[in-house]
């Protein structure tokens, strides 16, 4: 790919198209479209984060799930062209839940 990462997967007129991986830091698999990330797809991060996200042209856009093996917290998200505008905190044993919404670039409040 142009940014030097590695890209396992079908290549359409030098672009990314169907399912695919992205082999670099953090890694993805999931759907392509004319060389971007769209359709459903999987981030895998260094530390175990996982992210479970629908993208649109390149972008986190609708519903996300982040798992956050540190903490074992569940963030429930909803993006608009990769701007978070709502979150849900919860843990994986089902104990605690907080929800924000983002009302003109700001949470109500902290997680």
């Amino acid at each position: 790919m142009s940014d030097g990462s590695v890209l396992v997967g079908n290549i359409i007129n030098g672009k990314a198209e169907g399912h695919g991986w992205i082999m670099s830091e953090p890694k993805y698999e999931g759907e392509f479209k004319n060389g971007l990330k769209h359709g459903s797809g999987r981030l895998f991060y260094a530390d175990g984060m996982k992210t479970i996200a629908e993208f649109k042209n390149g972008n986190i856009h609708g519903h996300a799930l982040t798992y956050v093996p540190s903490n074992n917290d569940i963030l429930d998200q909803q993006y608009i062209d990769c701007v978070l505008v709502s979150i849900e905190k919860s843990n994986q044993d089902g104990s605690g839940s907080i929800s924000k919404k983002n009302i003109n670039g700001q949470f109500d409040g902290m997680l």
